[in-house]
């Protein structure tokens, strides 16, 4: 990855988009989208919500003095899934959380270009990328560059909740 721009997403933030499998925590963790104190806050609500791995559970009981740890737990949670498999949720919490804070980022389109370039230019993005030619019959400008990222945010979340819920179910 360039890492063009990097920003940490805060575990607020991401809780209620998405819940984070131990390898998608630990990919985020190393490429530092999100910091050990985040990883702890996301492990200690699954814990009080009952729904904790020993691992997150181990996790959560860090004391606050021991949060150097994190990165070392979180390295045999890799469970041998490949990176591409881990990078589109946080393509989608990086697109998310930009999109939500778009207007403190002075040019919020800047950084989805920024992003695109950081996550290898996925196709899913072309479409609100300010340099990329719109397909046949697509409305051109920056409100309808601004209507597909939004729509990519939302279709992103459908799926990631989506995701979710069948995990909690099968």
């Amino acid at each position: 990855m360039s890492d063009l721009l990097k920003f940490k997403i805060p575990a607020d933030f991401i809780e209620p988009h998405v819940h984070l499998s131990l390898a998608e925590l630990e990919y985020g963790h190393r490429e530092g989208w999100i910091d050990a104190d985040g990883v702890i806050g996301l492990c200690t609500r699954r814990l009080v919500a009952g729904h904790a791995s020993q691992l997150e559970e181990t996790i959560a009981l860090l004391l606050s003095d021991e949060a150097d740890q994190v990165a070392g737990i979180l390295e045999g949670a890799d469970a041998g899934r490949a990176v591409d498999d881990v990078r589109p949720v946080w393509r989608y919490l990086a697109l998310a959380w930009a999109y939500e804070n778009r207007e403190g980022l002075g040019d919020a389109l800047g950084v989805v270009e920024m992003l695109y370039a950081d996550f290898d230019y996925p196709s899913e993005m072309d479409g609100f990328v300010r340099y990329m030619p719109a397909q046949p019959g697509q409305k051109t400008g920056i409100d309808a560059l601004m209507s597909r990222w939004e729509e990519f945010v939302r279709s992103e979340g459908e799926f990631y909740r989506g995701r979710d819920r069948e995990s909690e179910t099968g």
